[in-house]
């Protein structure tokens, strides 16, 4: 079960001190919004279609860590709060299966394995979800800085949930969006392997 009230206990390694445990909460969906937003997203444009993306987390990682930590958990630079965030973030699709106007995605996250069953969204609701869910910020020097909005993949989440398993106190946003991006995922994949099949 996974059980978003319970504290997660982590570590960090340091030269000279060894394995330092730490021990935080798992964050609000608040919490990982202002996270997700803060995050820095970039992608450097350089000519012939070649292009590359910088990520930077570590003011904003660092930032939550210092809002969910418990029980006299030390000080951590960038580096280490982004290994303790990434750690508590985990969220990884195992499976995904449509059965008919349904789909079923199981994730692995921290210390549970969840599924969750949902509709399968319109072409319509799919389009509104990509409108809102991230924005590209065009910047100078061929830059272009992705700024996302998971809030908007959790609320279509709610409009889709007919059934989840392997929670206690409530879903996250984080799994909410990842779940409902799943199904998209997958429905786009049949559809473009029915749409070979055609010619």
């Amino acid at each position: 079960m996974f059980d978003s009230e319970v504290i997660i206990d982590a570590h960090v390694y340091r030269p000279g001190q060894g394995k330092i445990p730490i021990a935080v909460k798992f964050p609000n969906d608040e919490q990982w919004d202002k996270r997700i937003r803060k995050r820095k997203v970039q992608i450097h444009r350089l000519g012939r279609g070649a292009s590359e993306t910088d990520v930077d987390s570590e003011e904003a990682d660092l930032a939550l860590y210092n809002e969910i930590r418990e029980n006299g958990s030390p000080d951590l630079d960038g580096p280490e709060a982004v290994k303790i965030i990434n750690a508590v973030s985990r969220c990884d699709v195992k499976s995904v299966e449509l059965d008919g106007s349904e789909g079923i995605v199981t994730l692995v996250v921290p210390r549970a394995t969840v599924t969750h069953r949902l509709r399968i969204p319109t072409a319509k609701e799919v389009q509104t979800l990509q409108k809102s869910a991230f924005r590209l910020i065009e910047q100078q020097y061929g830059r272009q800085e992705m700024r996302f909005n998971v809030m908007a993949g959790a609320a279509l989440w709610d409009a889709c949930k007919v059934q989840v398993e392997g929670y206690l106190n409530g879903v996250p946003a984080l799994h909410k969006d990842m779940a409902i991006r799943a199904v998209i995922d997958r429905v786009d994949q049949e559809t473009q392997m029915d749409s070979g099949e055609d010619f």
